[in-house]
């Protein structure tokens, strides 16, 4: 399935240029010259690229124009490269990152049910009053 436009009512497009292939999580996708990792994962559908090291939240094309970090991957073994910004090379093996077994069925994405009670910096403010709680508090995070 291509998600591709393929031609306009009002406007030429492009030449799309040569069609090259690369791999996503040991499956092919297809490609064309110039696309970046994510227009290429776009295109073939994906609408995960990874997750969130954290609490494994499911990570997309929020940003396309490369500012964003929610785009991790490793890029031919070689970590944390932002699909956004890095372009398509034929025979390339791009893996998703922060999902085991798998970026569709991770296991870590049970955190999801425990995600709403614990908001971000939760235990910055949560333990500090009363105050003789934090010490407690603050090595139990630690460890």
């Amino acid at each position: 399935m291509t998600k591709r436009i393929k031609s306009h009512l009002y406007c030429k497009l492009p030449d799309l240029g040569e069609e090259i292939s690369f791999t996503f999580d040991s499956k092919r996708i297809k490609a064309h010259n110039g696309d970046s990792i994510t227009a290429a994962l776009v295109a073939s559908g994906r609408s995960i690229i990874s997750r969130s090291f954290k609490y494994h939240r499911p990570r997309g094309t929020y940003d396309v124009f490369g500012q964003g970090h929610e785009s991790l991957v490793t890029v031919n073994d070689e970590p944390n490269q932002l699909a956004d910004r890095v372009l398509v090379r034929n025979g390339m093996i791009v893996k998703s990152q922060n999902a085991w077994p798998s970026l569709d069925f991770d296991i870590g994405a049970i955190n999801d049910f425990a995600v709403p009670l614990m908001p971000n910096g939760f235990y910055y403010k949560m333990f500090h009053k009363p105050k003789w709680l934090w010490p407690i508090a603050e090595h139990q995070i630690k460890i």
